[in-house]
């Protein structure tokens, strides 16, 4: 059997965690759940008996502390200082952590002062934190890829779309709101950042390039007509299915021309044949196009996870940056 694996947060994108987990012969040592409490881990997520109870968030410390993991995935909730409390109990109990968090991706510009606190804590505890999942390879080294292929790359885009019922709800992604009350919300919320920033940043710093100045933007995607949402209810037409953000950076190039990354990440509930997809493109010598139709957005979030296990376990304590460890294995 392989390393103990602890799952903390178990809904959508930890039931399928645990059926990869299984699957490649890790053990669980516990599952800390916001719901299902007292039931069987492996029956909750629709899989054969696993022996192992879905425990609260409160008995987390305690159980830490007798199964011992040597890793946390933790797929709680989006903003990195939402996960602090939980990140001080998984440090201190000398678990290393990967997380779906989008903030985690590649948060030393947007949140340093509290990535350096993570930093300080994890590798006091001498254990690893890091940010994984979708935007591991699709929205990090599949543009360095194409970077490598080309002799000169003038702007680097990409474009990804998933559905928000693939998820829990949650209010940060404007669904159900008019035109006005979407525009208040995000003039309100300035100071949060898109979940497509961290890879941009991410992929910038891949490059070598310095990063003179980036920006984002949030558009809502509207309902044309009612539309029936599995986890929201009915979005009527006209209101906000979903958004669209879109993060604008210019780079130096090693070469001191200046570049630019422009990432569109449309979350929103759909309606009619909308399908995910994942789009590169690269306008320079030569111009390139790289198209994902129909990707399984949750099953390349968790395999991306999974996959990264053994890189975490091995890195160096502290906050790692998937650039840090190189492409998956």
């Amino acid at each position: 059997m392989g390393e103990k694996i602890a799952l903390w947060g178990f809904g959508v994108m930890n039931k399928i965690m645990l059926k990869y987990l299984i699957e490649n012969n890790y053990q669980i040592a516990t599952v800390i759940g916001g719901r299902d409490h007292g039931k069987d881990a492996g029956e909750a997520a629709g899989l054969e008996y696993l022996g192992v109870k879905v425990i609260r968030p409160e008995e987390a410390d305690d159980v830490l502390r007798e199964t011992r993991p040597v890793l946390c995935i933790l797929s709680t909730i989006s903003g990195l200082s939402l996960i602090m409390d939980q990140l001080v109990i998984l440090a201190r109990n000398r678990v290393n952590v990967l997380t779906i968090n989008e903030d985690a991706f590649y948060s030393w510009s947007i949140q340093p002062q509290l990535t350096q606190e993570i930093d300080s804590m994890f590798r006091q505890n001498l254990v690893t934190f890091t940010g994984t999942g979708y935007f591991d390879l699709l929205g990090c080294y599949f543009g360095s890829l194409l970077v490598g292929i080309s002799h000169k790359v003038d702007k680097i885009s990409m474009k990804v779309q998933f559905t928000l019922d693939d998820f829990g709800v949650g209010d940060e992604d404007g669904v159900g709101l008019s035109i006005e009350e979407f525009e208040k919300k995000f003039a309100e919320s300035k100071g949060e950042i898109a979940y497509i920033w961290p890879p941009v940043e991410a992929l910038a710093f891949r490059l070598g390039w310095k990063i003179l100045a980036i920006s984002q933007k949030h558009e809502p995607t509207l309902a044309p007509v009612d539309i029936q949402s599995k986890q929201y209810g009915v979005i009527e037409q006209g209101r906000a299915t979903g958004f669209k953000a879109i993060v604008t950076c210019k780079a130096l190039r090693q070469d001191n021309q200046v570049a630019e990354i422009e990432a569109q990440s449309i979350g929103c509930i759909y309606h009619g044949d909308m399908e995910d997809y994942c789009e590169w493109e690269t306008i320079g010598v030569p111009s390139l196009t790289l198209k994902m139709p129909k990707p399984d957005t949750n099953a390349i979030t968790c395999a991306s996870t999974v996959n990264r296990i053994k890189d975490c376990i091995k890195a160096r304590p502290g906050y790692v940056t998937v650039v840090e460890m190189g492409p998956i294995a």
